[in-house]
């Protein structure tokens, strides 16, 4: 049973991972400088059709953990704001962004998050995108 749901919920990050990647290549106005060792929570930026969209981890009930949402309005704040891209069914424990917008290069986001199947075994993914946009 561990093996199926971590195999469940390693196809559901990685479907997430790669959906924000896509969006980031073709993206623009992203926080400029570093975020530093620590990462961030949220990561915000413009989509190629012009819409500002927004990523973070929904703390559903409390416990640090939950699923990936995504937030297409204008200001997103609270975890209502979001829409989950990530199966009810899988735990993300941990989701942070590493941004960095150096001056004539284009940004590169880092994606870091952490699934869980059980409280003792956890999966690590990342994945790293540069966009395909320079700043303006």
């Amino acid at each position: 049973r561990t093996i199926v749901k971590l195999s469940e919920g390693m196809s559901n990050l990685s479907l997430a991972i790669e959906q924000i990647a896509r969006e980031a290549r073709t993206g623009f106005s992203f926080p400029s400088g570093d975020s530093g060792q620590n990462g961030d929570a949220q990561l915000s930026f413009i989509t190629a059709r012009g819409e500002s969209v927004s990523y973070k981890l929904i703390d559903s009930d409390g416990d640090g953990a939950g699923s990936i949402g995504r937030c297409t309005q204008s200001i997103c704040g609270a975890d209502s704001d979001f829409s989950s891209i990530t199966s009810e069914n899988v735990k993300i424990e941990r989701l942070k962004f590493f941004i960095s917008n150096p001056v004539d290069y284009p940004p590169r986001v880092t994606v870091v998050a952490t699934v869980s199947a059980n409280q003792d075994i956890d999966i690590n993914l990342q994945a790293t995108v540069s966009s395909r946009i320079l700043d303006p």
